[in-house]
């Protein structure tokens, strides 16, 4: 999970360049009407992501296309104007879309922390909130896998996860992923989380359901497989050239630089981190790897 800096768009410049591709004028000037409201939501969004309480926001139910959502405009002519006149390739609005999609530093996915960005999702689901569907600040670039797999659902108190543009600064500064060497045949790596204690409830609980959402725990055990036998092969290396003393300081070493490279909450920190404190490991568990 990484923190993004906001996009320096506004909706009123958004909204303008995806209804100035709208080739039907009675449909532009239904767009038109109402683009003091759609304005008005940027600022109602801001304050209610700062506070924690986007789950506020009034949903509405999936489909029903033909059902007036702003003034006008219906639900399925929103997440047209997304479709059509942001993400399609050629329109005015485009290069605004390309600009969110490539945001995330080293092009790196803020949910997971590992993914490669190849999209942009909804933080509130277009399905469910169509009025928000070419607001910047509900936008963030994503891999597809967390795009594919985030729930197209009603945000709610009971599921609200982690917002890029406004999670709390200690929630990336603060340590709460771990990992552990589970001691098998062939040793594999569990990852879990411990928020501080210090925390506020509604801190903690968004970044427990972050984890759950975009299944982290399974994820990242995916990612962490092979560098755990990238360990072993370390560990063997410092065993074959004599140099069984100095493995515990190598891999302090690998865990500080991985810590600084991607994160105290990265699965590679974590990762590396078990590994470099884990005396069975170092001791027999790596040749169980080889």
């Amino acid at each position: 999970m990484r923190r993004l800096t906001k996009p320096n768009l506004t909706q009123a410049a958004v909204y303008a360049a995806c209804v100035q591709g709208i080739g039907d004028g009675n449909v532009r000037a239904r767009f038109n009407a109402i683009a003091q409201q759609v304005d008005q939501n940027e600022l109602v969004y801001d304050q209610l992501a700062s506070a924690g309480h986007l789950y506020q926001w009034v949903s509405h139910a999936r489909g029903e296309n033909h059902v007036a959502a702003l003034g006008q405009v219906t639900r399925g002519e929103f997440k047209q104007l997304y479709k059509n006149h942001m993400a399609r390739a050629g329109k005015p609005a485009r290069p605004i879309y390309d600009q969110i999609r490539m945001s995330a530093p080293n092009n790196i996915c803020p949910y997971c922390g590992f993914g490669s960005v190849e999209t942009v999702d909804h933080f509130l689901p277009k399905g469910r909130y169509s009025s928000l569907s070419v607001l910047p600040l509900n936008l963030v670039p994503a891999c597809r896998d967390c795009n594919g797999g985030k729930l197209d659902s009603i945000l709610m108190a009971d599921n609200v996860h982690s917002h890029p543009y406004y999670e709390q600064q200690y929630v990336f500064d603060d340590e709460w992923l771990y990992a552990s060497i589970v001691q098998t045949q062939i040793p594999y790596i569990e990852f879990l989380l411990v928020v501080p204690a210090a925390w506020p409830a509604d801190v903690s609980h968004r970044v427990a359901n972050h984890f759950q959402e975009f299944d982290l725990q399974r994820r990242f055990a995916i990612q962490a497989s092979e560098r755990l036998v990238y360990f072993a092969n370390v560990i063997q290396g410092s065993v074959a050239d004599g140099a069984t003393a100095m493995i515990a300081e190598t891999l302090q070493q690998q865990a500080r630089a991985e810590r600084v490279a991607h994160g105290v909450n990265s699965w590679q920190s974590a990762l590396a981190k078990t590994v470099a404190n884990d005396a069975w490991f170092q001791a027999v568990g790596y040749t169980q790897l080889l």
